[in-house]
C-alpha cells in the first residue's frame, strides 16, 4: 500500500511540472501540494518504521 502512495505522489508531482510548464494559473501548485502529501502517505510508515530501530 504504501508503494501506491509513493508511486501516485511521484506521479502528481510530475503533471504538476507539465501544468507549470504549459498552464498560466495555480492548478499546478494544488497538484503538487496534494502529491507531496499522498507521497508522504506513502515514505512515512518505512522512514518511522526505519528509525524507531
Amino acid at each position: 500500500m504504501a508503494l501506491a502512495y509513493c508511486v501516485t505522489g511521484i506521479g502528481l508531482l510530475i503533471l504538476s511540472i507539465i501544468l507549470c510548464a504549459v498552464r498560466d494559473d495555480y492548478l499546478w501548485l494544488f497538484v503538487q501540494i496534494a502529491g507531496e502529501i499522498i507521497a508522504f502517505m506513502g515514505y512515512a510508515p518505512v522512514l518511522l518504521k526505519l528509525f524507531s530501530q
